[in-house]
């Protein structure tokens, strides 16, 4: 398995989101928002992102928010439960958070869905 982010890897379709958000597990963090849902399509565990003009006004924080939930996604992209759509909103924040804190957000949501694979590290 390549270690690249793929476009199948990645929610691009609103449809997509909605039917994620509508009907997925919703679970709040302290960073983030996360909706995981089974994906009836199967295949690899996709990642779609929101981050709001609400979160910063800037588009460059904004992209900096994605930039890193991605990264995070792609480097531990093993450890995700096949065949599940995880939707990913970034909480309004004085600043954008280090990576390691929204790291932490973020593995901690994944595994309260239910959606992380242990490995060999956690165990």
């Amino acid at each position: 398995m390549s270690l690249r982010l793929g476009p199948k890897q990645r929610l691009k379709k609103s449809y997509q989101f909605q039917q994620a958000v509508k009907k997925g597990r919703f679970l709040k963090g302290r960073l983030l928002n996360l909706w995981a849902l089974p994906d009836p399509e199967g295949g690899a565990a996709r990642l779609g992102i929101i981050v709001s003009k609400r979160v910063d006004k800037r588009a460059v924080r904004r992209n900096l928010w994605k930039r890193r939930i991605r990264e995070i996604f792609r480097k531990r992209q093993r450890e995700w439960a096949a065949g599940t759509l995880i939707v990913v909103q970034a909480r309004a924040l004085p600043q954008v958070p280090e990576s390691s804190a929204l790291e932490e957000d973020f593995i901690k949501l994944c595994t309260q869905a239910g959606i992380r694979r242990e490995t060999e590290k956690d165990a």
